[in-house]
């Protein structure tokens, strides 16, 4: 193939979809060099055979912005991991959480565990009234966005790949633009073709 950008990696990073509760809002566009970011990975659990999440966007996030710390949770994680997780996102400038679920995932569930979604609804309720920015980037199946109708903004990427953590991570650094439109509908959110770009 000609050129540095193999089709693969275009059509990864074209397919990032942005969507906000509030319009206009910047909540995906990360800030300046030291920001302070408390990525959460959510939704991770055991038996992903062909992907290993979070393997790609954690170092990617950390290259950028060197203040980031991270946190794994999966729908093993106790109470007490959950509250943990709540109660140290003050500490930073920024939430992001990585919502990695598969759309079959030979477990019978296709969504996020039920304390994983209390968590982020209470982070999105939490970091909105302290006036924090937090987004969610949901890796694999895009309608587990509809869980979580309160977080301010998501990236949808539609696939749980290295790859496309990395367009994510260009993404919210500002590096790619972001140009998705929803190939589905997310039910009592957005219709097909959604996607304010930037």
């Amino acid at each position: 193939m000609g050129g540095s950008t193999s089709p693969s990696r275009a059509i990864s990073e074209k397919s990032v979809t942005r969507w906000s509760r509030t319009k206009g809002a910047r909540a995906t566009e990360a800030g300046a060099d030291g920001v302070g970011a408390l990525p959460v990975g959510a939704g991770l659990s055991s038996g992903w055979r062909i992907a290993a999440p979070s393997r790609t966007i954690i170092p990617e996030l950390k290259r950028r912005w060197t203040g980031t710390d991270a946190v794994e949770l999966s729908d093993r994680s106790t109470p007490n991991e959950l509250d943990l997780v709540r109660s140290m996102a003050s500490r930073y400038d920024a939430v992001l959480a990585g919502v990695f679920v598969r759309a079959s995932s030979g477990s019978g569930r296709l969504d996020l565990a039920p304390g994983s979604v209390r968590l982020l609804e209470q982070l999105a309720r939490d970091t909105t009234r302290r006036g924090q920015p937090m987004a969610a980037v949901v890796f694999g199946n895009p309608y587990v966005s509809a869980s979580m109708p309160d977080v301010p903004a998501m990236l949808l990427t539609y696939d749980f790949s290295d790859l496309a953590e990395e367009s994510a991570v260009k993404a919210l650094s500002g590096e790619i633009p972001i140009v998705g439109r929803l190939p589905i509908a997310i039910p009592g959110l957005f219709e097909v073709g959604f996607g304010p770009g930037r």
